[in-house]
């Protein structure tokens, strides 16, 4: 499982995104998955 933060900064100044989190330049968000790719795999996606 991978758990984490990731910081994403909006590019555009016009972004319905960006307007719903209060016209901030970037956000903090954590994420929480279980999604796994098998290494033998990956060249076949």
């Amino acid at each position: 499982m991978r758990l984490g933060r990731r910081t994403t900064h909006f590019v555009s100044d016009d972004s319905i995104v960006k307007k719903l989190y209060g016209n901030v330049e970037s956000v903090d968000e954590r994420h929480r998955h279980r999604y796994e790719v098998n290494p033998l795999y990956i060249d076949a996606f």
